[in-house]
């Protein structure tokens, strides 16, 4: 869970989409030596809205990988 980094340093944290394999329509992407300012848990609006979070990263290096 990310809500307890919040104000703090991260070293890494990587973000899959699916549990399928790495590809270009499945991309991972890795945020590296960053400050995690902002974290708002799920957003599940109306029923049948795609639920969502939002992470805010300071800094940083952020590395998209498609395979």
């Amino acid at each position: 869970t990310l809500f307890p980094l919040v104000g703090t340093q991260v070293n890494t944290i990587k973000v899959v989409p699916t549990a399928s394999a790495v590809s270009a329509t499945n991309p991972s992407f890795t945020v590296s030596n960053s400050y995690l300012s902002g974290y708002a848990p799920v957003n599940m609006g109306a029923v049948g809205d795609l639920a969502s979070v939002e992470a805010v990263f300071n800094g940083g290096t952020l590395v998209k990988a498609t395979a």
